[in-house]
């Protein structure tokens, strides 16, 4: 199916479950939903006979730190069948829960664990969801636009207790003031 007709054909049959279809100029196209209907949407795109997706290849997240919503999640899926890809886009709040696809594509359990552990999005029904990129006892989501640069805690290795221990970050340096046109000069 050509992509061109992508958006009217979607908009036809399931006008419920989506807010818009946008199709680029590089024939990518975008599917824009809301998380209610996201599970039932994706059952619909991969078991219908025209789109056949079914690999969820891959959870990529936007964090729009000065924006009413704050996460945008693109969900990329591909059609081997079809030769077909797309992106479902999610707009999402702070405190937003998304249902779980891990009954519809079993592998992305993984995804939705990177995508707790690093943004603090919480997927609804995900029976997995601990740390996987950061340590047990770290405190906060790293990826997120308003978590500092430096951290919170330094983790040291302390000789004379002999465990590992942590200490509040206290950065040393003097701020610089560097003059821009000729920075190699004093």
């Amino acid at each position: 199916m050509p992509t061109i007709i992508w958006e009217k054909y979607l908009l036809w049959l399931v006008p419920s479950l989506l807010k818009k279809v946008y199709v680029a100029e590089d024939n990518s196209v975008e599917i824009f939903s809301s998380s209610y209907s996201l599970k039932t949407l994706f059952l619909f795109l991969k078991y219908h006979q025209s789109f056949k997706f079914e690999n969820l290849i891959d959870l990529t997240i936007v964090d729009n730190l000065k924006f009413f919503s704050k996460f945008t999640l693109y969900y990329n899926l591909l059609s081997t069948r079809k030769n077909l890809r797309a992106s479902v886009v999610l707009n999402l709040t702070q405190n937003s829960i998304i249902p779980s696809l891990v009954d519809i594509f079993e592998g992305f359990s993984w995804l939705e664990r990177e995508a707790w552990d690093m943004f603090g999005i919480f997927f609804e029904k995900n029976c997995d969801l601990r740390r996987l990129l950061t340590d047990y006892g770290f405190s906060g989501n790293p990826l997120k636009k308003n978590f500092p640069l430096s951290g919170y805690l330094e983790v040291y290795y302390n000789n004379i207790n002999r465990r590992v221990m942590y200490k509040p970050v206290k950065l040393e340096q003097e701020y610089r003031f560097f003059e821009l046109i000729f920075p190699w000069q004093p």
